[in-house]
């Protein structure tokens, strides 16, 4: 008895399930179950005579222009009214008042204007109301919705809207609220969330053109769900996360943010679910951190990550995926860049300072600079470039019998005409700085004879006046440098500095002083020659003055 009471019970449960599951046609519509499935029908009108059993109705994309209260006034029962893509400008004042039970209506993309308040009365269980897209032009959030008390989730919004504003209903439940206009930045002047309660749970601002977020959205401490996603933000504000710190759900998919700062990063340890694809992400050092977060980020889910992240920058980059990416730490690590660049520098420093002192570089500089200076005052003293010696002599001080005994003799007072040389120890100005009396003696000169022996190698003063022979030697010829060698001395023990001179005694001939007296006359010929054509001596005003009549 009790096994045929069980079979019975089974057989009466297996009947139900399939009557709920069993499909039929009624008047175009599927009835299936409690759901009825009247979409695209072309009807002007809720069909008559429906089961009274139904509760939910789907009379989307027909050509329905108007509800009447005794279209619905059977379904008692209906909870789910969709009638999103008709025609439908109005509906009477009373269509919903045998429709308490209603807890989900859409009523989008039609043409009712707004004056929805009277009708909307009645409806004492609606928890999500879809507006969007109809021919009203002006908003209050949630004002215009007040008498619905238990709303949860509202969607408003529409190419047609021109106004916006924010107003307060403490007696409403409204948590979610979705705002579709196209370009929500229209309706304020500073911040685009300024015509937005901030007591949300959950708002949906997509595809609004949105391109910052302001201080405003700071103030929706209640926030759980954001969604950004295709507007135009090109970063995530830093105190963002901080600011709402229940959030749990961030959408910022299709937008352009470049990168994300790591400083952002570390302060979105809070959230659930993070959706960024889409974005033009540049795969530079900078993105190295936000890989490694979304690599990193369990339990927080990255939406799509990895297959719906990619490079748009670099060039070589682009169309890959951000996770295959590979970032040297020598190329990304900043700190190791600046140690790195530091050392280089020091040490090509050093490198350029030892160069400097091995090659006496501050001589070099401190010797042109005078040089020019000289240069200078001499073309201004004299710019036809006349010269008041035929051969400025320089030699050591331990040659200086030689000099003054036998060179000075020899070329002034037996040769005729008589040449004009000039020595330091007789023709340089007294209290003018020797450096200025060398440099000048050589710029007023033909020529630059030079004894050269070992003293005059090992002579400070020598080497001054051998820098600026080779001076000279840059910018005449080589034939305004004579030298004398008063002694056998190698080439080597020129020093290093002076490679010019040391290349021109290389190749260069020079006169060798003889020790047998008998080749000296040969010499002293030689020399003149070398010197070549000496200084016509202007007449003396004093000889013109004796001389006989």
């Amino acid at each position: 008895m009790e096994m045929s009471v069980t079979l019975l019970v089974m057989v009466v449960l297996m009947a139900g399930a399939a009557w709920s599951h069993r499909t039929s046609i009624f008047n175009g519509c599927q009835i299936r179950g409690v759901r009825a499935d009247c979409s695209r029908l072309g009807l002007h009108s809720v069909p008559k005579y429906l089961p009274v059993t139904i509760t939910s109705l789907d009379m989307s994309y027909n050509q329905i222009s108007r509800i009447h209260r005794e279209h619905l006034s059977v379904l008692s029962g209906l909870k789910t009214l969709n009638v999103g893509f008709n025609q439908i400008s109005s509906f009477d004042p009373w269509a919903f008042s045998n429709n308490s039970a209603l807890e989900d209506i859409d009523l989008s993309n039609n043409r009712l204007p707004g004056a929805w308040d009277d009708s909307f009365a009645v409806l004492k269980s609606v928890r999500s109301l879809d507006v969007r897209n109809n021919s009203y032009i002006s908003l209050h959030i949630p004002g215009s919705f007040t008498s619905l008390k238990t709303l949860y989730h509202l969607k408003v919004g529409g190419p047609n809207v021109t106004e916006m504003h924010q107003s307060v209903s403490e007696a409403m439940e409204l948590e979610h609220l979705s705002v579709v206009t196209g370009n929500l930045t229209i309706y304020t002047r500073d911040d685009v969330f300024d015509c937005l309660p901030t007591s949300l749970q959950s708002l949906d601002v997509s595809n609004n053109e949105i391109q910052n977020v302001g201080n405003k959205l700071m103030k929706f401490e209640n926030l759980k769900e954001l969604y950004l996603s295709n507007n135009k933000l090109s970063t995530i504000p830093v105190q963002l996360p901080q600011a709402l710190p229940w959030l749990k759900v961030l959408t910022i998919a299709g937008n352009i943010l470049w990168t994300v700062e790591p400083s952002v990063l570390h302060r979105l340890g809070n959230l659930t679910l993070l959706d960024m694809k889409g974005n033009p992400f540049y795969c530079t050092c900078n993105i190295r951190h936000f890989v490694t977060f979304c690599e990193n980020s369990s339990p927080l889910r990255i939406e799509g990550w990895p297959a719906e992240y990619h490079c748009s920058n670099p060039e070589n980059e682009v169309g890959k995926q951000l996770s295959s990416v590979s970032f040297p730490t020598l190329y990304c690590d900043t700190t190791m860049k600046s140690v790195i660049a530091c050392v280089t520098t020091f040490v090509c420093t050093a490198l350029l300072v030892g160069l400097c002192w091995y090659l006496d570089a501050l001589w070099y500089v401190r010797m042109t600079w005078a040089w020019l200076q000289a240069k200078r005052r001499n073309f201004l003293s004299d710019p036809d470039g006349n010269k008041d010696y035929d051969a400025f002599v320089s030699y050591s001080q331990h040659d200086a019998a030689w000099v003054m005994e036998q060179l000075l003799p020899e070329l002034e007072s037996h040769s005729v005409p008589p040449f004009r040389l000039c020595v330091h120890e007789r023709d340089f100005v007294p209290g003018r700085h020797i450096m200025d009396n060398i440099i000048d003696c050589i710029e007023q000169s033909r020529k630059t004879l030079f004894v050269i022996s070992q003293s005059f190698v090992e002579s400070e003063w020598c080497h001054y006046e051998l820098y600026f022979a080779q001076q000279r030697l840059i910018e005449s010829r080589d034939d305004a440098l004579v030298l004398v060698q008063l002694e056998p001395i190698p080439r080597d023990s020129v020093p290093s500095r002076f490679c010019r001179l040391r290349r021109l005694m290389a190749r260069k001939t020079y006169l060798e002083w003889p020790a047998h007296r008998g080749k000296q006359a040969l010499f002293w010929a030689n020399l003149r020659v070398t010197l070549g054509r000496q200084k016509q001596q202007e007449p003396n005003n004093d000889a013109i003055a004796s001389a006989p009549l």
